[in-house]
C-alpha cells in the first residue's frame, strides 16, 4: 500500500481482504481454521542482485525467514516478504526469486526457474533486501514470529523434552515397511517430492542414506532419555535397510564394507552408518551387526591418505567412470571436498575404538590413523582449503568426534580442544 498514514494502510488492507472471493472459505471465529498474519517491514537496504549470496556473511546475504525482497520496477513495488519462505514452503534464494518473478509477470509458463530468474535479474529495477517483524493471531492472542514460526517463549527442560519426544514420534509414525523414513514432506503442496529433485516421482523419489542413519541415531538417543522397545525395534528395522545398501571391499586382506546409495559411496554414509550401528550395539548389547561394524571401520581407514586427508567419496558417477577412487589427484580431491564427511567418519572411529573389544594392535592402528587425520582436519585443512571455510565453525560432527576421543591421552591436544 502507498497510503499516506498507517491507519489508511490498514483500512486499505482490510478492504482488500473483504473483497477477496475466498473470504467465505475461512471461519474467522475459529482459530483452528483461520489466523491473521500481520507483517511490518522494519528495514531495507539496497541490493546488487548479482552479488546476492546465501552462504557468505555480507550485506547481500539472503536468509529464508529472516530477509525478503522489495523490487521497484516501472515505479511499482513488488515484495517477497520474509514470512513467504514459510507460507510458501521455500528454502532457497532461487525459489524466492522464481516466485517473485511469477508475481511480477516475468517470463512465461514454459520458462524454467533459472530462465525466469535470469530475466528477472536483467530488469531495469531497484532491488532491496528487507527485514520485518511478524505476528499471527491465535484466538484473542497475538503471537510474535521468528523466521515465520511462533517464537518460543520458554525454553524450559520440560518443553525441550516434549518437543523432542514429539519429533521422534514423527519419525516412528512416518517409517516405511522397508525400514526407510519419510525423507521429505512439503506441507504447503502436500508432496513428498523434495525441492532439490522436483522432477522425480514417488516411484523414483530421492532418499538420503546419511540422514537415514541420522534418524537411527536420533531414535537411539531418545531411548537413552526414555527407554522404550519401540525405539530399539524401529532402529533395528532401519539398520537392516542400511545393511541392504552395503557393498564389499578388500582392505589389507580383510573384508571391508561401505554404504552405496544413489550411485555414490560417500565417506559420510559409511561414517554415520558406523555411528548408528555402534549406538545400537551400545543400547542393546546385540552383536548381530559386528561384521559390518568392523568392515565399515576398515573402509574408513582405507580412505585416509598418507598426509591424513580423508577422501570424501569412494565412488562417484562423475569420476573415474564410476569406479572406486583409489588414488585421486589433487584437483579431484578438491572437487570431492566435504566439510562434514571426515567428521562423521572420525566420530565413527572414535566410538569404534571406545566401545569394541579390540586387540592392542587394532587399537594402535585406529588411533594412529585417527590422530593423523585429526591433525589434517584441525591444522592443515583450513590452510589447504581456506577459500571453502566460513568464519563461523560449522562442523558439529568433528566436534563430537573430538569429544569422544578426548578420553584417550594422545588426543588431548590444545589444537583439538580449542
Amino acid at each position: 500500500s502507498q497510503k499516506a498514514t498507517f491507519k489508511d494502510t490498514l483500512a486499505r488492507v482490510v478492504q482488500m481482504i473483504v473483497a477477496n472471493a475466498r473470504l467465505k472459505e475461512f471461519k474467522v471465529d475459529d482459530p483452528k481454521k483461520c489466523r491473521i498474519l500481520f507483517e511490518i517491514i522494519t528495514s531495507q537496504r539496497s541490493l546488487d542482485i548479482y552479488k546476492l549470496t546465501g552462504s557468505q556473511f555480507t550485506p547481500n546475504r539472503f536468509e529464508p525467514g529472516i530477509t525478503g525482497f522489495k523490487v521497484i520496477y516501472k515505479d511499482k513495488p513488488y515484495y517477497y516478504m520474509p514470512t513467504d519462505a514459510v507460507t510458501q514452503s521455500q528454502m532457497t534464494a532461487a525459489q524466492a526469486l522464481d516466485l517473485l518473478g511469477i508475481r511480477m509477470g516475468v517470463g512465461t509458463k514454459n520458462d524454467s526457474d533459472m530462465s525466469r530468474i535470469d530475466k528477472l535479474r536483467k530488469l531495469d529495477a531497484k532491488w532491496y533486501l528487507i527485514e520485518s517483524q511478524a505476528f499471527v493471531s491465535f484466538g484473542e492472542e497475538v503471537i510474535p514470529l521468528y523466521r515465520g514460526y511462533p517464537a518460543r517463549q520458554c525454553l524450559s527442560r520440560e518443553n525441550i523434552e516434549a518437543m523432542t519426544t514429539r519429533s521422534i514420534q514423527w519419525l516412528l509414525d512416518n517409517m516405511w515397511d522397508d525400514g526407510r523414513f519419510l525423507y521429505y514432506y512439503d506441507g504447503v503442496r502436500d508432496s513428498i517430492i523434495d525441492h532439490v529433485h522436483p522432477n522425480r516421482d514417488e516411484e523414483d523419489n530421492y532418499y538420503n542414506i546419511l540422514r537415514h542413519s541420522g534418524g537411527v541415531v536420533a531414535l537411539l538417543r531418545m531411548n537413552e532419555i526414555d527407554a522404550d522397545k519401540k525405539y530399539i525395534k524401529a532402529s533395528q528395522k532401519a539398520l537392516d535397510h542400511l545393511v541392504s545398501t552395503m557393498r564389499e571391499q578388500e582392505y589389507k586382506g580383510r573384508k571391508a564394507y561401505y554404504v552405496f546409495d544413489n550411485k555414490k559411496a560417500k565417506l559420510g554414509g559409511s561414517g554415520i552408518g558406523l555411528v548408528a550401528m555402534l549406538r545400537y550395539r551400545q543400547a542393546t548389547g546385540d552383536k548381530k551387526y559386528d561384521q559390518y561394524i568392523h568392515g565399515l571401520a576398515d573402509h574408513i581407514l582405507s580412505r585416509i591418505c598418507d598426509d591424513g586427508e580423508m577422501i570424501g567419496y569412494y565412488i562417484h558417477p562423475l569420476y573415474n567412470n564410476g569406479k572406486p577412487l583409489l588414488d585421486p589427484n589433487e584437483q579431484d580431491k578438491k572437487k570431492l571436498f566435504s566439510f562434514y564427511y571426515p567428521g562423521e567418519a572420525m566420530l565413527g572411529l572414535a566410538l569404534y575404538d571406545k566401545q569394541m573389544k579390540l586387540s592392542d594392535e587394532r587399537h594402535k592402528e585406529i588411533r594412529e590413523q585417527s590422530v593423523k587425520s585429526l591433525d589434517f582436519l584441525v591444522l592443515k585443512r583450513p590452510v589447504k582449503y581456506k577459500e571453502m571455510f566460513q568464519s563461523l565453525p560449522s562442523d558439529g560432527w568433528l566436534m563430537q568426534a573430538i569429544e569422544e576421543w578426548v578420553d584417550v591421552k594422545e588426543f588431548r591436544k590444545d589444537d583439538y580442544l580449542n
